[in-house]
């Protein structure tokens, strides 16, 4: 490496000629590969490019300055600049590239005299022909109009309307060619899922009061009528030295500590596992809460729910039922912290089971380099909504997803057209998940199932 010096005129003449010397037998080469000397290939003026009238050779001159390190000399302002920085001479070779694109650029529809004042336009203009061919305002409308469509209902996991979308989807990557599913021959991955629905019957009586604002946290088919034990909080300390094998308990929500909704919530599953260790037969956990919020509760635990369907029997694994009673003002908690006596009624059914198929929408386009094609960037959205739900100031009741998530949807089928013309050096993974409004069930269960190794997935770009 040569050490920045000041230039005086003679030297820089000096220096001048002999790299007009190389500059020559460079552009005289016939294959373009001659580099100058360490000593010569340290400095070189912007002057001399002119000495290589082949701009593809000016190109490959500067890409070799590059790889070797060298600084620029400006034979106008006699100034020095380094350009051993790979950035700076990225932007030397940027423009020559424009340069030569634009001399290769048709002249009957060209005038040579305005590419010289206005490179960039030009370079612009055949870039605006690529998008113009793979870009359409209208394409891209009709996906979103289509997919958010009142024929699909909201496009709900499980749905006859969802697999309408999940068709729809695959035969536009059929249409742009790209590749289908490697393991499956098409462009679906079966998701297999189970729907499962709170007890039909179910009646709660506590000291001859019919309990009608309750949920399901964890059913259990029971029947029973025998006193209740009120149990404080149901946390550790309240079960020592009390044997509550087959006994119904009353527990407040939360903790000592805390006692709102969101502790209730993080405290379920270990009052749920301390009451099953102590063979407790059913827990009723009085909530207090706002109609708000409790209206939030109701439709989420009311309702049916999904999950993944991992294939176990999972038939007798909840042995106690466990239910949250709307207890507004904490007026029950306080009559039955002092009350000896608390009788109950229960009588639950089980929960409804049933198994659901659902499909992510898989496609690939192949990369181009020999080498990185084995790696690929994921281009992924979900494509499902929440479907019917409650109606809206105008009575509408279909939830029709445009923003979540026929727009990100979309995004990715404008990827794969525009990548099956135009492929990258890495290979593409298409991926439209189903299920994420309930839980992010089609990428959990992808992961768990990926139709290509993980291990060769560099990047995800997801659009919601």
């Amino acid at each position: 490496e040569s050490k920045m010096t000041k230039m005086t005129p003679d030297s820089h003449q000096n220096d001048k000629n002999q790299n007009d010397v190389d500059m020559d037998s460079y552009n005289s080469s016939p294959d373009s590969n001659i580099l100058l000397s360490d000593s010569k290939m340290s400095e070189f003026h912007a002057s001399d490019l002119d000495a290589i009238s082949d701009l593809e050779k000016r190109i490959k001159f500067l890409k070799q300055q590059m790889d070797k390190g060298t600084r620029h000399i400006d034979s106008k302002t006699r100034t020095q600049r380094d350009y051993s920085n790979p950035y700076l001479l990225n932007k030397m070779i940027q423009h020559y590239e424009i340069d030569q694109y634009c001399s290769n650029y048709d002249k009957s529809v060209l005038d040579p005299k305005k590419v010289a004042e206005h490179p960039y336009d030009y370079y612009d203009a055949k870039r605006e022909e690529k998008v113009i061919e793979t870009v359409s305002k209208s394409d891209i409308e009709g996906h979103i109009y289509f997919l958010a469509d009142d024929v699909l209902k909201g496009r709900e996991t499980g749905s006859p309307e969802l697999k309408i979308a999940a068709s729809y989807l695959a035969n536009s990557f059929r249409r742009y060619g790209v590749k289908p599913n490697p393991k499956t021959g098409n462009y679906y991955q079966e998701v297999k899922l189970k729907r499962v629905s709170p007890p039909k019957e179910a009646s709660i009586e506590i000291n001859s009061q019919v309990i009608t604002d309750y949920v399901f946290i964890d059913a259990a088919a029971m029947t029973s009528d025998q006193d209740a034990i009120f149990l404080n909080y149901g946390l550790e300390d309240d079960y020592k030295g009390k044997d509550l094998k087959g006994k119904v308990i009353i527990v407040k929500a939360g903790s000592s500590e805390t006692n709102d909704t969101r502790a209730a919530f993080g405290l379920r599953r270990t009052k749920q596992n301390l009451a099953k260790d102590n063979g407790v037969a059913a827990i009723i956990e009085l909530l207090n809460t706002d109609d708000n919020m409790w209206r939030f509760i109701d439709h989420n635990f009311n309702a049916a729910s999904l999950s993944v369907d991992l294939g176990e029997d999972e038939s007798n694994s909840t042995e106690t039922a466990y239910v949250w009673v709307l207890d507004k003002e904490g007026k029950m908690a306080e009559q039955f912290s002092g009350t000896k006596s608390i009788s109950t009624k229960l009588s639950f059914s089980e929960n409804v089971e049933e198994a659901v198929i659902s499909q992510n929408v898989i496609g690939i386009v192949e990369g181009t380099d020999p080498k990185l094609k084995n790696e690929y960037i994921i281009y992924s959205a979900h494509y499902d909504h929440v479907g019917i739900d409650e109606p809206d100031e105008t009575g509408d009741t279909i939830y029709n997803g445009a923003r979540d998530n026929a727009v990100g949807t979309t995004t990715v089928l404008s990827m794969a057209e525009n990548l099956a013309k135009y492929p990258t050096k890495r290979s593409a993974l298409f991926i439209l998940f189903t299920g994420e409004e309930k839980g992010l069930l089609g990428s959990s269960y992808y992961v768990e199932n990926p139709v290509l190794p993980l291990e060769q997935m560099v990047y995800c770009f997801n659009s919601d």
